[in-house]
């Protein structure tokens, strides 16, 4: 099984149809489709790139089961010509997480039926150029799948 396929699968899943302000965000697989057409919210074109995925052997290896460990980048962004505001991408990340870890973020339960989840990073950035802001939150998660030897 391609661990790294099943999970991107469960993420876009889960966020897919996620609105902001009655506005469907939407969802690119490894980098932004420069054909696409993005919605404008607050004055900032807004979108969600799942990028960035790698998947290892866990370190405890118990005789039952295989266990592998998957990590998945989420970035959540919204795009100005000027100076925007970063409560955008931390709304929309903080339902892109509810939708993923469910609302009451417990490590064994959660919404996509992985595991174990962990929010390992959350960062926001800021990028500037003569033209244009862009601000991300960029959420990083560890997946831990126990797959039992058959």
């Amino acid at each position: 099984m391609d661990v790294t396929k099943e999970i991107r699968t469960r993420y876009f899943q889960a966020i897919r149809g996620l609105t902001y302000q009655d506005v469907e965000i939407p969802i690119f697989v490894g980098f932004l489709d420069d054909s696409a057409s993005l919605p404008t919210i607050g004055g900032g074109e807004v979108y969600i790139v799942i990028q960035d995925q790698q998947a290892y052997d866990s370190a405890t290896q118990p005789y039952c089961t295989y266990n592998v460990t998957s990590d998945i980048t989420i970035r959540v962004v919204s795009k100005f010509t000027k100076k925007g505001t970063t409560s955008i991408v931390e709304d929309i990340a903080m339902e892109v997480d509810n939708r993923i870890r469910g609302t009451t973020k417990k490590r064994d339960e959660n919404a996509i039926g992985v595991g174990r989840i962990r929010l390992s990073v959350n960062r926001l950035l800021v990028e500037n150029s003569d033209t244009h802001t862009a601000y991300s939150k960029i959420l990083i998660y560890q997946n831990d799948l126990y797959l039992t030897n058959n």
